[in-house]
């Protein structure tokens, strides 16, 4: 305990202390902002979470400055927190100095990344989201998340800021971070509450030192019901039993589930009686078996959807060319008319060998020549340090002179075990061996050579979201050709598809019937094909559920690899080319989106990375 009133504290890997409950000020009305601040530090309040983007630093700092000169708290007993904003990525210097400024402080406690993206710069201290003429984010593919970084660590050299975080980072962007990482992030705040609770990410901050900020930790109650629409985790009829049973409200409820997950908290609240009722958390403790009825209404739900108001869903693969698409797409489309797949051959699937004796027989028959076959492998997750032997060791199993595509299977590096080896490595506690040292930078810089040796003529990515993309666009020097990820009617993506083909990145759905009797089968997971509308409009178009699954997928420019082991398939998956879909049914189908992804390697590897 950090004293009488005041909230206990947690250790930081930068050796400082952050109290265990902070307030913080997003949508604090500035004439209320002292007598909130106020309140808040007589009840016991040391830790305040700020934002350059909450556009009040100015207001908070005069209250903190009465506070500090009437005596109500001492500089060196507060924690302040406040964050960088996204147009601010190449100006992290002078975005630290401006906040330092308006909170008319020395130092900062603590300086977190507050969005894994960068956006048009507009000028130092704005801080309203620059948007495009199409109405979407304007968002600056220049700037790398590692530059950010290491000027978040020169802040740090400067003596402006004593501890350096992110903010609603994933696993993927997390890893990366601790990868190239001088100063490793103190903390990663993020959405985490009943209804969101990220196992995965909060215990895999936590194993590699990085404490977790809740800055949700109430689910938004009414600020992001009245913004977002959302449901509020308060009304859940697990949490409202539970609070009457501990004699405590839905809030304080869930605010200790937090503590006792061993995260940090920060409520917000703009009314004064609120401010008691967030801090009287510490005087009792919920069972075990509490615990796990609070674990079991997890719904993966986001209460925070910026996506509304920033006209992209952020957070849900030659050099590259505008004209990539449209000869991926042909080449495709040609292979299909010729009775070919183009399958993705990949080293994961333990096959290459065996897919390189029929491409051999094939050619030596004349059945098809080598220029006129687009093949396709990845790097396995454990290759991620050994891109240029992976390859070769691809390309000898498939007797080939080179790939014509070459992917990052995933954004993500596993401990390596030895080249040709692709079983996942799974560490002594049942969960993936995740590597921290290897960055998806080096990654591409390895991948970037094998175009130069011209083992590979394409190169590009998969699985990567609009951060991952957004980010290998900046660092990249041949831009990726292709991102390969899980697209179909039940996980449509729109944001992440018009995000990469915006940028000349073709979009390869390899999931393209949402993953049918295998996904069924492998993970339990719910089958497109199966929906009414599907059904409905598939015998409306006399095609099969997935023909026409196939055609909504080319329909939205994407190029698709569906999988099957049984011949007759192989012709129907071919006849998904002689008809179109009408706009009025695209929209229908479009209506149908779940945000449901079938592939869930979780169930396997003991950790969602896509937390």
């Amino acid at each position: 305990m950090a004293g009488k009133g005041v909230a206990q504290a947690v250790a930081l890997s930068s050796g400082h202390r952050m109290p265990a409950v902070g307030l913080g000020v997003w949508r604090m009305e500035k004439p209320a902002i002292r007598s909130l601040i106020h309140s808040a530090l007589r009840i016991g309040y040391r830790h305040l979470d700020c934002a350059a983007d909450y556009q009040n630093e100015a207001e908070v700092g005069d209250a903190l400055a009465e506070a500090f000169q009437t005596g109500l708290v001492k500089r060196e007993d507060l924690f302040v927190t406040t964050k960088l904003w996204n147009s601010d990525h190449g100006h992290v210097i002078e975005a630290c100095k401006d906040s330092l400024k308006k909170l008319q402080l020395d130092y900062l406690d603590l300086y977190l990344v507050h969005f894994p993206v960068a956006t048009r710069h507009t000028g130092v201290g704005t801080t309203s989201s620059a948007l495009g003429d199409d109405g979407v984010l304007d968002i600056d593919t220049t700037i790398s998340l590692e530059t950010t970084w290491h000027a978040m660590e020169e802040l740090v050299s400067m003596g402006l800021v004593r501890s350096i975080g992110i903010s609603n980072y994933d696993i993927f962007l997390t890893r990366d971070c601790l990868a190239y990482a001088k100063i490793k992030p103190a903390v990663n705040q993020i959405e985490t509450h009943p209804y969101f609770q990220r196992d995965s990410l909060v215990k895999f901050c936590q194993k590699h030192g990085i404490c977790v900020t809740a800055h949700t930790p109430l689910g938004g109650s009414t600020a992001n019901t009245e913004w977002f629409g959302s449901v509020s985790c308060l009304d859940d009829p697990v949490i409202k039993s539970l609070a009457e049973k501990y004699g405590k409200t839905p809030a304080q409820l869930v605010l200790r589930w937090g503590l006792q997950r061993n995260t940090v908290v920060i409520p917000k609240t703009s009314k004064v009686e609120r401010l008691q009722e967030n801090f009287e958390v510490f005087d009792f403790e919920i069972s075990g078996e509490d615990m796990e009825k609070i674990k079991a209404i997890d719904r993966s739900y986001r209460t925070n959807q910026p996506a509304k108001f920033w006209g992209i869903n952020l957070q849900i693969g030659n050099a590259a060319s505008s004209c990539v698409l449209d000869q991926e797409m042909q080449l495709r489309e040609a292979a299909l008319r010729n009775g070919l797949e183009d399958y993705p051959y990949l080293s994961k699937y333990q096959n290459e060998a065996e897919v390189g004796d029929a491409l051999a027989e094939a050619f030596e028959a004349g059945l098809v020549k080598r220029e006129d076959i687009f093949i396709t492998t990845k790097l396995w997750n454990s290759d991620h340090g050994h891109v240029i032997e992976a390859c070769k060791d691809s390309l000898k199993k498939l007797k080939l002179d080179y790939l014509d595509l070459y992917l990052i299977h995933f954004p993500v590096a596993t401990r390596h075990t030895e080249i040709g080896t692709t079983a996942s490595v799974i560490g002594e506690d049942g969960v993936l061996d995740i590597d921290t040292t290897v960055s998806l930078e080096a990654t591409w810089r390895a991948m970037e050579e094998l175009v130069h040796m011209g083992l590979v003529r394409s190169i590009g990515i998969s699985n990567y979201g609009v951060f991952l993309t957004r980010d290998c666009l900046a660092y990249a020097k041949i831009k990726p050709a292709v991102n390969q990820m899980e697209i179909h009617p039940y996980f449509q993506r729109d944001s992440l598809v018009k995000f990469c083909q915006k940028h000349g990145i073709c979009v390869t759905a390899h999931t393209p019937l949402g993953g049918s009797t295998a996904n069924t089968k492998l993970f339990g997971s719910l089958s497109c094909l199966d929906d009414p509308v599907i059904k409905e409009l598939a015998d409306k178009y006399s095609k099969t559920p997935a023909q026409l699954v196939l055609r909504w997928g080319l329909h939205k420019k994407t190029a698709v690899i569906p999988k099957t082991s049984k011949v007759e398939r192989l012709r129907e998956n071919l006849e998904a080319l002689d008809f179109d879909i009408s706009e009025e049914d695209m929209e229908e189908i479009k209506a149908i989106d779940r945000n449901c992804r079938s592939n869930q390697p979780a169930k396997f590897w003991g950790i969602d990375v896509y937390s």
